[in-house]
């Protein structure tokens, strides 16, 4: 936590780092805000522009951030990166942007908390077309689009996405999902083709989380 305040961000921290690049030239994993609730809620931790950060640190290979105030990321080229996470009560639409439009060549993890429009949370899926066939990151076995109000609309969207006939796991957790996006999953043409599907919390009825629960009968992992 590098402050109390609501709204200092973490810029200054960022300038020393990257100042001190030089001495972690082995550097291979960051965590941007290793924050506990009992120190700062995710809604109150406010971030910056970390595009300096990923420019000094190329070979990153593992990325996490938590809190989304502020955030900005740029134009992200990270061609070792094999996971990234980004934690957020609510997160800006340019960061997903920045996300759909990185060099990430390497990535075979990437979780995003979206969040709710009271904390920023803008979203839409159009701001999501580059996930539905991932192209700029060929290696991607984990995709997250997670804790979101608009988890119906993403179920609809992902459920007859391309990508998915590569994917192992799609985690669509932690959002207000319903039967139409329980629906929408499990008419999808390449549900099957997963290892597994996480919707751990969310507002199915019982009827439908029985129906999904049966994907179990095809070797489908289900949360």
């Amino acid at each position: 936590m590098w402050t109390i305040e609501y709204d200092a961000t973490i810029d200054p921290i960022v300038a020393k780092i990257v100042a001190k690049r030089e001495a972690l030239p082995s550097l291979k994993a960051i965590y941007v805000g290793d924050i506990i609730s009992e120190e700062q809620e995710i809604s109150w931790i406010n971030q910056g522009d970390l595009s300096p950060l990923l420019k000094a640190f190329p070979d990153l290979e593992h990325l996490a951030i938590r809190g989304g105030n502020s955030l900005q990321l740029g134009d992200v080229d990270l061609p070792k990166l094999k996971s990234l996470r980004i934690e957020t009560g609510g997160l800006d639409a340019s960061v997903v942007q920045s996300i759909g439009a990185a060099n990430l060549p390497e990535l075979e993890i990437l979780v995003i908390w979206l969040g709710t429009e009271e904390y920023g949370a803008n979203t839409t899926i159009s701001d999501l077309q580059p996930f539905y066939e991932c192209a700029n990151m060929p290696k991607l076995k984990h995709l997250g689009l997670c804790n979101s109000e608009i988890q119906d609309e993403i179920a609809v969207f992902m459920a007859t996405a391309p990508v998915l006939q590569r994917l192992e796991v799609l985690e669509l957790s932690m959002g207000n999902l319903t039967d139409e996006g329980g629906l929408a999953l499990l008419t999808s043409p390449h549900i099957r083709n997963l290892k597994k599907l996480d919707l751990h919390f969310h507002f199915m009825s019982h009827a439908m989380m029985r129906k999904i629960r049966e994907l179990q009968d095809a070797g489908l992992e289900v949360d």
